[in-house]
């Protein structure tokens, strides 16, 4: 009996000597000022109100119509279902919002895209990936619910990081973004909690996975947004190792990108041979970090084109920026947590640089 309490002693010393594995949080630091000629003025298109909570994803259809992701008034952290549309629709012309759905699905909506005007959203509590139609029909839906266990696992592991979680099938924890391919594959960002990336064919089956939590290439720490070029390449908003990794479609790992001016990136998009990118600074993310919020435009070898910080509630001001897109006429459009709100950023065309092929 004693022996066989020693040998049981031995094994959990040595699976939490195995788990163990503390990874620091990257910190930014203070940036120069940067250059704001480029932005000619903003707008907001959706404010803060009882129907529109946090500001988490915003993407473009082919007609130009902009989609703005909330959570409706509730934290991100929700258990429930949520009642209200979270899921507002606004015209690229007028501005004016001219649809709405989503009640009823979401628990904590997070990411959205848009491909072949075919809605992708994620739910970092239902822990879901779902396809809609323009029109917010269910299409499919991708992820398992959780067996009894999982859920204490993975929260064990937040602190002991190298702790091992099993669950029968493909099952993600708390899913951030995802692209989407021609031949009807994904990519998600598997996310706060498995820090991987992970490819599926549209019947669910997996392709490729990459990544766990640490911070050397191809590993991540809350790969946060994605975008993805012409080619097939992605690159990630490796949030909390305050970088940009790029992988290709094959999931083989190319670069990263962690110059100063970037800060923390959140979110990104590719367009115009660019990646524009918004930066929502340390506050969030470290006891007493610095608060900054910043859109930044990046050419394809990692150099800064453009950026403009602004840190507040005011317009043209940003406090959490989550994520950003690009418009029909070339406008920025920035989905903000604290803020609640959606704001347009317009720019001076003849500031651009914008690479041909």
């Amino acid at each position: 009996m004693r022996k066989r309490l020693l040998v049981t002693a031995a094994l959990i010393i040595g699976l939490l000597a195995y788990s163990w594995h503390p990874v620091e949080i990257a910190v930014t630091t203070d940036l120069p000022p940067a250059e704001h000629s480029w932005i000619r003025g903003t707008e907001i298109l959706s404010q803060a109100s009882t129907d529109v909570g946090e500001g988490s994803g915003v993407d473009v259809d082919s007609r130009g119509n902009v989609y703005f992701l909330h959570r409706a008034g509730l934290p991100f952290n929700n258990n429930g279902i949520i009642a209200k549309d979270v899921v507002f629709i606004y015209d690229p012309e007028s501005g004016q919002q001219i649809g709405s759905w989503g009640s009823g699905l979401f628990m904590s909506p997070h990411g959205i895209t848009i491909h072949r005007d075919t809605v992708w959203i994620t739910d970092v509590m239902s822990n879901k990936v779902m396809q809609f139609d323009l029109q917010g029909q269910l299409l499919a839906s991708y992820g398992r619910d959780y067996p009894f266990y999982l859920e204490a696992c993975l929260r064990i592991r937040n602190v002991l990081t190298r702790l091992p979680c099993w669950a029968p099938g493909v099952w993600y924890a708390r899913p951030t973004d995802v692209e989407v391919y021609d031949d009807g594959s994904f990519v998600v960002s598997d996310g706060y909690r498995n820090s991987r990336l992970i490819r599926q064919r549209a019947d669910g089956s997996v392709i490729w996975t990459l990544g766990s939590i640490g911070r050397e290439d191809g590993e991540f720490h809350l790969p946060h947004g994605l975008a993805k070029d012409r080619d097939g390449n992605l690159y990630v908003a490796d949030r909390r190792n305050a970088r940009i990794q790029s992988i290709d479609a094959n999931g083989q790992w190319r670069f990263s990108w962690s110059i100063p001016e970037l800060g923390r990136p959140y979110g990104l998009t590719w367009a115009e041979d660019h990646l524009w990118v918004v930066d929502a600074g340390d506050s969030h993310e470290i006891a007493g970090g610095i608060a900054r919020s910043q859109l930044i435009q990046l050419d394809m070898q990692g150099n800064v084109v453009n950026r403009y910080s602004a840190f507040g509630n005011e317009p043209g001001q940003m406090d959490l920026p989550h994520d950003v897109a690009m418009g029909l006429n070339g406008e920025l459009l920035v989905a903000e947590i604290r803020n609640q709100r959606l704001q347009v950023f317009h720019r001076r065309r003849a500031t651009w640089i914008i690479e041909t092929p």
